[in-house]
């Protein structure tokens, strides 16, 4: 039996690998219209980045107008595809950049059964379940940061 022999990664390779995630490819919504979607197949790690970043900031918002929206987890998800659909596909531009904005589309898109589509037929389940999986890890250590901060500053009041 022979062992395949390991070799370095070359930065050729990795710039060809990293062409694909830049790649749009087609999906037909509708043969008779012609109505179609572009997306990317593969997730960009610094949209998955950036993704996060407008969740949180959204999130932030939210809080601040006193909005209920964030308070269902299910409301939460939806929102997390919602930001999905804007990074990896043509809608990027279109979909605004307020939160209520944000929030007229995913509605739009819901109504119409487009959302679904995207997470039944469209997207790879693979690469949507990474961002998801990433956010919830940015969230977690977000979440320990907090607790940290507060008992310090709990900890501190106690020397007063």
């Amino acid at each position: 039996m022979t062992t395949k022999r390991q070799s370095p990664i070359k930065l050729k390779e990795i710039l060809a690998e990293s062409k694909k995630v830049d790649v749009m490819s087609t999906f037909v919504v509708d043969p008779e219209t012609k109505k179609t979607v572009k997306y990317n197949e593969y997730f960009d790690r610094t949209q998955v980045e950036k993704l996060t970043l407008e969740l949180f900031n959204d999130m932030q918002y939210a809080i601040e107008k006193e909005y209920s929206f964030f308070e269902s987890e299910e409301q939460l998800i939806k929102y997390e595809l919602l930001l999905i659909i804007k990074y990896f596909s043509h809608f990027k531009n279109e979909i605004g950049d307020t939160f209520e904005e944000k929030i007229m589309a995913m509605e739009a898109l819901m109504k119409i059964g487009l959302f679904d589509l995207f997470f039944d037929e469209i997207f790879d389940q693979n690469q949507v379940g990474e961002v998801i999986e990433r956010v919830n890890k940015v969230a977690e250590k977000a979440v320990l940061a907090q607790e940290a901060i507060n008992e310090a500053l709990e900890t501190k009041g106690d020397f007063k």
